[in-house]
């Protein structure tokens, strides 16, 4: 990938508070890196995001200015969308959870990146939430399988009326 004077080290499609998030651990654990934020909306930003040191205004400007990985925490609805424009640039993501709110568009990017292991995780591990922990004791002590019970396409961060970012 060509280095530019002008290009981040991370990106952080999305502008809602698990972006926020995100942009803030970065700056966190990369403190003198360069980080870039872009708006998946559609929608003129109100103001621009000063924690970062590039607000994008197209995909295609953010990708080509990319240097690292991208963090992909825009609606579930166009993950899949946002996290194939850079996979096919060979730009690693992070998929912020849920991975998307449709079964069968995970068919079909698993079919057409499965290939592509090293370039793609998926964000937030629920091992470290201690309620789910304090619930998976309580199952198992129950003699119940807990990870049948969460589907992840039906939780409220999936769904498309919670959208915001």
């Amino acid at each position: 990938m060509q280095v530019l004077s002008d290009s981040c080290d991370y990106l952080v499609v999305g502008t809602g508070s698990i972006s926020q998030r995100h942009i803030s651990n970065l700056r966190t654990i990369y403190p003198k890196s360069k980080i870039g934020n872009l708006s998946t909306s559609g929608k003129p930003l109100k103001h621009e995001n000063n924690k970062v040191d590039f607000n994008f205004k197209s995909i295609e400007e953010a990708a080509s200015k990319t240097k690292m990985f991208a963090i992909i925490a825009s609606p579930a609805s166009i993950h899949l969308e946002n996290a194939e424009y850079f996979l096919n640039r060979n730009i690693p993501v992070l998929i912020e959870k849920p991975i998307t709110n449709d079964s069968k568009k995970l068919k079909k990017f698993y079919e057409k990146f499965k290939s592509k292991k090293n370039l793609i995780d998926v964000g937030y591990n629920y091992r470290f939430s201690s309620t789910l922990n304090t619930f998976k004791k309580f199952l198992s002590n129950k003699k119940k399988n807990w990870k049948n019970i969460i589907n992840q396409c039906e939780c409220w961060s999936a769904l498309i009326v919670m959208e915001k970012g």
